[in-house]
């Protein structure tokens, strides 16, 4: 009798190799996602900015105290609970929303000193900030000191985007996203 059949020993080792397989491939994938997630994030944060730009050119300000300060943002954008924005009176630490996938929303917020800041929820948390070509300084007393380190710099890296940092986890994520090192806990793109 001629049996040709598996040895249990045989697909033991099948099953491991596909295992240690799909658990590369599953972690390569959300990376890949999440990556995907922050760059389109980016590009919608760069058409904010030059919507920020031209608006300071035209205007000498960014008059964020009051109603005038009027940008046409790109589609997509929401407030927190969901309804479509177009073009909305902003005003300084007003959250704009946009969905990118199947995930969680992109949170966009208009700062002090011509600054845009951009957080997507992550593990960890991802915080990418605007600074725009005519970006002023920011009195150190009128912010936290946890956001001092966001300000710090973008007065000096006007028209860049940086990636700020608090832990070695957040730092290794700036890296991964192709940022390079700028100085005390900022990575610039």
């Amino acid at each position: 009798m001629n049996n040709k059949a598996f040895t249990l020993i045989e697909l033991l080792v099948v099953v491991l190799i596909i295992g240690i397989l799909s658990a590369i491939a599953v972690s390569q994938y959300q990376k890949a996602v999440l990556k995907a997630r922050v760059m389109s994030g980016m590009a919608i944060g760069k058409a904010m900015m030059n919507a920020m730009d031209m608006w300071y050119l035209e205007h000498g300000s960014y008059g964020y105290d009051s109603n005038k300060f009027i940008l046409t943002l790109p589609a997509g954008a929401q407030n927190a609970d969901g309804t479509p924005l177009t073009s909305f009176p902003t005003s300084k630490e007003k959250k704009i929303f946009y969905n990118v996938g199947n995930g969680i929303p992109l949170q966009f917020t208009f700062e002090q000193g011509g600054r845009l800041a951009y957080k997507i929820a992550s593990d960890p948390e991802i915080n990418i900030n605007f600074c725009s070509r005519y970006a002023k300084s920011v009195d150190k007393n009128s912010v936290s000191s946890s956001q001092w380190k966001n300000y710090k710099y973008c007065s000096q890296l006007q028209g860049r985007i940086t990636c700020t940092y608090g832990s070695n986890k957040q730092k290794a994520q700036c890296e991964r996203l192709g940022a390079r090192y700028f100085r005390d806990g900022t990575y610039a793109f």
